[in-house]
């Protein structure tokens, strides 16, 4: 995944011009509005997107008009495994379908299931790279 890509799918290519900026405003906390852009990026609904950020860590953020370090972490996650997965199957649609269908190489959990954690969102990714390179279909 491009962390490019993920700068681009989050509506930050004017505040970041880097990777290593990407890094470092993850670390101060991304602004509120990436929220909104991964709700688009993936189509999720709000008990979607609770599954990735609890709702009640959400309003605390909304108080504090900022993402946590680890709020921001989860947001970018979760939008480079979108955009991956867009990458992938070159259709938004198809690749938002398949976050969402039970996967046998994942033990029939959903890949959206697996976004909450950094290891999850790993092994989408993997699995990701297997589709591209033609191991799974």
């Amino acid at each position: 995944m491009s962390m490019t890509q993920t700068i681009d799918s989050l509506g930050l290519q004017e505040e970041v011009r880097s990777e290593l900026e990407f890094v470092r405003l993850i670390e101060e906390g991304l602004p509120l509005a990436t929220v909104d852009k991964l709700k688009q990026l993936g189509g999720l609904s709000d008990t979607e997107l609770a599954r990735i950020i609890p709702r009640r860590t959400l309003a605390h953020a909304r108080q504090q008009r900022q993402l946590s370090p680890e709020q921001s972490d989860r947001v970018a996650r979760a939008a480079g495994a979108f955009t991956l997965a867009h990458a992938t199957f070159l259709d938004r649609q198809k690749a938002n379908d398949w976050m969402r269908q039970p996967n046998g190489a994942i033990n029939g959990q959903t890949p959206l299931s697996l976004l909450r954690t950094g290891s999850g969102a790993e092994l989408v990714g993997t699995v990701l790279g297997r589709i591209a390179y033609g191991v799974y279909d």
